[in-house]
C-alpha cells in the first residue's frame, strides 16, 4: 500500500464523507504483517498550518443536541453586531452569536449553522463533527468558549492557506491548485494519486473543492500520516504493520 509521508470573519467558507477502500490478499487476517512504503516528503516545502491537537481522551464524546433551539437575546444581539463590523471580528463575539441557546456551549448543529451563514456556502455536518471532535477537550460533545478560541484560530489559518492557493478567487480549489497546496505543506505524491485524492473529496463531481472539503482533506491526511509515522520510527518512509494495526491507522480518518 502507498502512503504519503511528510513532515475571518463570520464568512468562513461542504465536505462529504471520504471513503477509503483497502483490498487485502486472500486469507489476510489478524496477525498478518503488511509492509507499507511512503514517498519522501518534499524537502523544500513551506511551513504548514498548525496540526490538529492530540485527542484529549479515548472516551467517546457524548452526543450533542440534534436541533437548533430558540435563539436567546445575547446570541441575536451578537449576530446583529457581527453584521456591522468591518474586518475580522473577535472569536468571542462569534462564539456568542453561535451559542444560540446561551448555555455556554456550541453544538455541532450550532457550529454548522454559524459557519454556513456567510459566503453562500454550506458546511457539511461531517466536517463540523470532525472539528468538534478535534477541539472538544473535555469530551462533552460540544465546544465551550475556550475551546472555540482554538478552533477559530485553526480555521482562520486554514482559510489563509486556502485563499493563497485560490488564485482565481473563485472560492474553490482546482486540481492544480490543490496539488500546489499539498506540495507546499510537505507531501509529494504521484500524479494518479493526486487525481484519486481529488475525486474522493469532490463528491459532487464539480471539478472543484470548497473550503470545508479542503479542511477535511488535510485533517484526514494529517491523521493518516501521523498514524504511519508512529510505526515509521526510523523515519525511512517505510513501516511494518500488523493487520489490525493497519486497520486502526486507516480508521483514524473518522476520529
Amino acid at each position: 500500500f502507498n502512503c504519503g509521508g511528510g513532515g475571518g470573519g463570520n464568512d468562513l467558507l461542504a465536505a462529504v464523507a471520504a471513503t477509503q477502500r483497502v483490498t487485502c490478499p486472500q486469507g489476510c487476517g489478524p496477525g498478518t504483517t503488511i509492509e507499507i512504503q511512503a514517498p519522501a516528503a518534499n524537502p523544500g516545502a513551506g511551513a504548514p498550518p498548525p496540526a490538529p491537537p492530540p485527542s484529549a481522551s479515548n472516551t467517546a464524546p457524548k452526543a450533542p443536541a440534534t436541533a437548533l433551539g430558540h435563539q436567546c437575546a445575547a446570541s441575536a444581539a451578537a449576530e446583529q453586531q457581527l453584521r456591522t463590523i468591518q474586518g475580522a471580528p473577535p472569536a468571542d463575539l462569534i462564539f456568542t452569536a453561535m451559542d444560540r441557546d446561551g448555555n455556554g456551549n456550541v453544538t455541532v448543529e450550532e457550529l454548522q449553522f454559524g459557519l454556513s451563514q456567510g459566503g453562500n456556502l454550506q458546511f457539511a455536518k461531517r466536517t463540523c463533527q470532525m472539528l468538534v471532535n478535534m477541539y472538544d477537550r473535555d469530551r462533552d460533545g460540544n465546544i465551550n468558549r475556550s475551546e472555540f478560541a482554538s478552533l477559530w484560530t485553526y480555521l482562520s489559518d486554514w482559510r489563509t492557506c486556502f485563499e493563497s492557493h485560490d488564485r482565481d478567487r473563485s472560492g474553490h480549489i482546482s486540481r492544480a491548485e490543490l496539488k500546489d497546496a499539498i506540495e507546499q505543506i510537505g507531501y509529494k505524491f504521484s500524479g494518479p494519486f493526486y487525481e484519486r485524492l481529488f475525486k474522493i473529496y469532490d463528491k459532487e463531481n464539480s471539478n472543484q473543492l470548497g473550503f470545508d472539503s479542503f479542511i477535511q482533506l488535510f485533517c484526514e491526511l494529517h491523521n493518516l500520516t501521523e498514524a504511519f509515522k508512529r510505526k515509521d520510527t526510523s523515519r525511512t518512509g517505510q513501516a511494518t504493520f500488523q493487520y489490525e494495526d493497519f486497520l486502526n491507522a486507516a480508521y483514524t480518518i473518522h476520529e
